[in-house]
């Protein structure tokens, strides 16, 4: 190598895009948002998949939908195949593709983030989250902000797109696409499960501007710039859902495993995950419903208050 190639090597901006994907809708949405990085030379990207040494199913069984839940709030991280990463080299962004599971991070993403490699990968580096779920992040997204904030990295933008569908409807979508496998044509009356293809497709605009900032070294500029051309959009009415379902998902976690978190006997946990299993449906079908119109009323009272929560959690912390 000359010293020339060198030199251009060593003034590459180097971007790490980790992810993890069941279904591939989330693979497909990095895939356009990094559209824009392939054809920038003085970019070094490298795409790393996090993988459980046990893999989650897909579809899910019902049994294993539930199972997965006491552990996935309280983030009892489960054992990853190592990442083929190289830690000499310093990150000048990461791109982190997660997906919410029961308004926390997901099993494999939360695991990764509690290793003492994430420790040294994270120290002091720019990192833009992406999710495509369907339509419930904001707390998932707190806790992850949370906990790269605790491995000393900075947050700079967000970009999370959601079902279009309401949201019962796309309740029934994703019971659909996740325990039966079907994407589209699950009940024939219903929508595709989902990110809609053209929301993906035009998700090549968001890698433009994080590209173009990443190059000019003003990332502080990103969060607002990806804010204004759409990447996340907050529902009050479904942020103050979330907050009220993820203080009741807390109850139950801690209910299923026990004591101090430990692990009851496997009777006693499928009792207490039958329960909730009952309860999840009674919750979504009937008693969001009637939350979710005082909610409407609680915002229409209290729009200033509702306004400025749903600011701090689009915002940047310092």
């Amino acid at each position: 190598m000359t010293s020339g190639n060198y030199m251009n090597q060593q003034n590459k901006k180097k971007v790490l895009v980790l992810f993890f994907t069941q279904t591939g809708q989330l693979k497909s949405l990095l895939d356009s948002v990094l559209q824009p990085f392939h054809s920038e030379a003085d970019i070094e990207l490298d795409i790393v998949e996090l993988k459980p040494k046990i893999t989650f199913p897909f579809p899910w069984s019902k049994k294993e939908f539930f199972d997965v839940f006491p552990e996935t709030y309280l983030e009892v991280p489960v054992e990853l195949e190592i990442p083929n990463i190289d830690l000499t080299k310093k990150y000048d962004l990461i791109i982190l593709g997660w997906q919410p599971w029961y308004l926390s991070v997901s099993l494999p993403i939360i695991s990764f983030l509690k290793t003492d490699m994430a420790k040294s990968l994270f120290d002091g580096v720019p990192v833009i989250p992406v999710s495509a779920c369907r339509n419930m992040w904001v707390m998932g997204f707190e806790k992850l902000r949370n906990q790269l904030t605790n491995l000393n990295a900075t947050v700079k933008g967000n970009i999370a797109l959601v079902d279009p569908n309401p949201n019962l409807i796309s309740v029934l979508t994703i019971v659909g696409w996740m325990i039966h496998g079907k994407k589209e044509n699950y009940k024939s009356w219903l929508p595709a499960a989902g990110v809609s293809a053209s929301d993906i497709a035009a998700s090549s605009a968001y890698g433009n501007i994080i590209k173009e900032d990443l190059l000019s070294e003003k990332l502080e500029l990103t969060n607002q710039k990806l804010i204004d051309a759409g990447s996340v959009k907050i529902k009050p009415a479904l942020m103050m859902l979330e907050m009220r379902g993820n203080k009741l998902f807390g109850f139950w976690a801690t209910y299923i495993r026990g004591k101090a978190n430990k692990l009851n006997n496997a009777s006693t946990r499928r009792s207490r995950l039958k329960g909730f299993s009952y309860y999840l449906p009674v919750g979504i079908f009937i008693l969001s419903p009637i939350v979710s119109f005082f909610t409407k009323i609680l915002v229409f009272i209290n729009k200033k208050r509702v306004n400025k929560l749903a600011n701090y959690y689009l915002g940047i912390r310092k």
